[in-house]
C-alpha cells in the first residue's frame, strides 16, 4: 500500500508492505487514527508464509512509479522504486532514512 501526504509544501509517499485486510479503497483519504490494515494473524502466516510476520514501511522523496494494471491485481496501480536502488546514492535520492525522517520532520529538504 502506498499513502501519499502532505506537510505543508511537501509532498511524500509512505509505502507499507506485507499488510493484511486493508481497509481502505484506492485513492480513499485516510486519517492518521484510523487504520488502514493490520499485520498478519496467526492463520494468514501458516496460509501465505512467516515471512510475512513482519512490516516494510518506507517513504519515498519521489512520486511512486505507474504499473499497467492487470486482470490479476485490479488495484495494484504504483510501485516504490525499491528494486531500482542498487547503491547508496541512489537510496538517498529516492528515500528518507524513515527514524531520522520522523524524528525531524521534512524541514530538511
Amino acid at each position: 500500500m502506498i499513502v501519499e501526504h502532505r506537510l505543508g509544501d511537501t509532498l511524500f509517499w509512505t509505502v507499507y508492505e506485507h499488510i493484511a485486510q486493508i481497509t481502505v479503497n484506492l485513492y480513499d483519504d485516510v486519517h492518521p487514527d484510523a487504520p488502514i490494515a493490520h499485520m498478519m494473524n496467526r492463520d494468514q502466516l501458516d496460509r501465505y508464509g512467516w515471512h510475512f510476520d513482519h512490516v516494510h514501511f518506507e517513504i519515498l522523496k519521489k512520486h511512486p512509479l505507474p504499473v499497467s494494471p492487470s486482470d490479476e491485481l485490479p488495484d495494484f496501480r504504483f510501485r516504490s522504486f525499491t528494486l531500482q536502488c542498487f547503491d547508496i546514492e541512489t537510496l538517498e535520492a529516492y528515500y528518507d532514512e524513515p527514524m531520522s525522517f520522523l524524528l525531524e520532520g521534512s524541514t530538511r529538504r
